[in-house]
């Protein structure tokens, strides 16, 4: 009785061997396929610090220079209106417009045309 409980029993638990879907050898190779993904995750999440730190640097640097150069234009139309060289039409003027329209997204030749004027 007891030698075919346990027949029985191993029969169930070949059964249950034989109707998986993974094998050890398939657990083994997912894991370790886990663990690779897994470090790219980690390498690329530090590679997007890395990229989002260097962005953040330059936004900062564009800020300033953005910040400086409104404030030399600032100080230069202050001085522009003293001398009375803005707004266009002034008697030291002599019909040229010294106003200098400063847009950062226009690029890095937005103000080509300032330089011209003075040529």
């Amino acid at each position: 009785l007891e030698v075919e409980l346990m027949k029985q029993e191993n029969a169930r638990l070949q059964h249950t061997v034989d109707n998986q879907l993974y094998t050890a050898v398939d657990i083994e190779r997912i894991n370790h396929e886990k663990d690779e993904l897994q470090q790219t995750i980690n390498k690329l999440t530090k590679e997007l610090e890395t990229e989002r730190q260097q962005l953040w640097a330059e936004e900062l640097k564009y800020a300033r220079g953005k910040e400086s150069i409104e404030a030399q234009l600032h100080d230069y139309h202050k001085l522009a209106r003293k001398l009375k060289l803005i707004p266009a039409g002034l008697e030291n003027s002599r019909g040229h417009d010294f106003e200098i329209k400063f847009n950062p997204e226009d690029g890095p030749h937005s103000l080509t045309k300032y330089r011209k004027q003075i040529n």
